[in-house]
């Protein structure tokens, strides 16, 4: 049994029910297997919506991506700026799925050659449509990372080291070494971009940048949440940010699930990361420092 399928809570008293839960383009079935006779049917009760702030998400902050590679150009998926504190600068960070067939590439792009992959990345504001002037990115080699559905240790993620980003908005990566307790508050920063009309400016208001949720458990590397507003639109969201009480990233959005009028997040910690991506950081920084070649 896969990870897809261990994906199991029990969210009506009946011991089983199959969900279709979208990843980018790719429509994959998710099957709650297990009775939790002996656990609460809900998270343990924390305050209420109304009682939290929700983390402010600033515009030009989360993005559609658009990846350049040798021999294609396609837009997939979400992706988010944020500072780190052990990287020199700004790190975009997205789903490594993303870049691969469940994005629209006809292959699947490994973390480790990943700078042989994407030459470059344009970027277009998630909530207005608009095009950003883009960074200059360089591919860091996180260790272990690989698209959802396959085995790793550092998770589904794919991250650009964002040089010339000072007229973008970022956000704070979490620094804890866990991810956040089952009944937390966490919030999914994704909008939908409105229709665009002459192709530069959108033609609409803009939509809510952020959409509430409860952690429901973390478990095998990866982290579960349901999302109150059942009719949310999250076709292309996975590599947007999961943000905590206070605005920092805790996780990165991989897919969702829909079922019993409530939505199911998945995504990958950003605990679970943290360490790959700090050796990343760090040895990139040391070979541009000793004058060597830095990733392309």
């Amino acid at each position: 049994m896969n990870q897809f399928s261990s994906f199991r809570t029990r969210v009506s008293r009946r011991p089983r029910t199959a969900l279709a839960a979208v990843v980018g383009t790719v429509a994959l079935v998710v099957v709650f297997a297990r009775d939790w006779s002996d656990a609460p049917a809900s998270p343990p009760e924390a305050a209420s919506p109304a009682q939290v702030i929700p983390p402010r998400v600033p515009l030009r902050m989360v993005f559609r991506p658009l990846f350049k590679t040798p021999d294609h150009t396609f837009e997939a998926g979400a992706a988010f700026l944020a500072r780190v504190p052990f990287c020199p600068d700004p790190v975009l960070f997205t789903a490594l799925q993303n870049i691969g067939p469940a994005g629209g590439y006809h292959t699947q792009a490994l973390a480790e050659s990943l700078a042989d992959t994407v030459s470059g990345i344009e970027l277009r504001d998630a909530y207005t449509g608009e095009k950003v002037l883009s960074p200059e990115i360089e591919a860091l080699r996180i260790s272990g990372a690989a698209p959802l559905g396959t085995p790793s240790a550092a998770g589904d993620v794919a991250a650009f080291r964002a040089r010339g980003s000072r007229h973008l908005a970022s956000c704070l990566l979490s620094e804890e070494s866990a991810p956040p307790a089952p009944g937390s508050h966490v919030w999914l920063a994704f909008g939908t971009a409105p229709p665009r009309g002459d192709g530069e400016t959108p033609a609409a208001g803009p939509s809510p940048r952020v959409h509430h949720g409860r952690v429901m458990e973390s478990r095998d590397g990866l982290l579960y949440y349901t999302l109150d507003d059942p009719g949310l639109p999250l076709r292309g969201s996975a590599g947007a940010p999961v943000l905590a009480e206070g605005g920092r990233v805790v996780g990165i959005h991989l897919g969702s699930a829909a079922g019993e009028g409530r939505v199911f997040g998945i995504a990958t910690p950003v605990s679970r990361l943290l360490a790959p991506l700090r050796a990343a950081c760090q040895s990139e920084t040391h070979t541009a420092a000793t004058g060597g070649t830095a990733q392309k």
